[in-house]
C-alpha cells in the first residue's frame, strides 16, 4: 500500500484543500524548492500517527526526529552564529552596542562578506555512513 499524506490546509475563503491539491496548482519547478509547507512538528505528528505503525515502530521513528533534529542544529548552528555577528553591525534594531566603534573601512569590509556567497561546509550528515535515497 503506497504512503499518502493528507494534509487539510484552511483557506481564506474557508474552503480545505490539501498540500498535494495545492502543490498540483504550482508550477512545475515547485519540486526543486527546499521547502515543505508544514510545520516540522505537526509533519513528525502526522507520520507516527500512521496506522500502521506499532508502539516501538512510532517511539524509534520519534527519537530518530529528535536525532536528526539536533544533528542539523549542530550542523547549522555555527552559520546561523557567522551570520548574526555579521549582520550585527547592520541592524538597525539593535538592543546592544559594539564593544568598540566600528571604521567606515571595516564596515564596508564587513558588507561585502556578509553578502558574499558562502562556500558549503561538510555536514555530520554529509560525512557519515548515510546513504541518500
Amino acid at each position: 500500500m503506497p504512503f499518502t499524506l493528507k494534509i487539510p490546509r484552511r483557506r481564506a475563503a474557508g474552503r480545505t484543500d490539501t498540500i498535494r491539491d495545492s502543490i498540483a496548482a504550482k508550477p512545475q519547478h515547485w519540486r526543486r524548492e527546499n521547502f515543505i509547507p508544514i510545520r516540522k512538528a505537526e509533519l513528525i505528528a502526522l507520520l507516527a500517527g500512521q496506522a500502521d505503525l506499532s508502539s516501538e515502530d512510532r517511539a524509534a521513528f520519534e527519537q530518530l526526529s529528535r536525532l536528526l533534529a539536533a544533528t542539523f542544529h549542530y550542523d547549522f548552528l555555527p552559520r546561523l552564529e557567522d551570520l548574526k555577528n555579521a549582520y550585527a553591525v547592520f541592524d538597525p534594531d539593535a538592543d546592544t552596542l559594539p564593544a568598540k566603534p566600528i571604521a567606515p573601512a571595516e564596515r564596508d569590509a564587513r558588507a561585502v562578506d556578509l553578502f558574499a556567497p558562502q562556500k558549503p561546509q561538510p555536514t555530520s550528515l554529509a560525512t557519515s555512513h548515510v546513504q541518500p535515497l
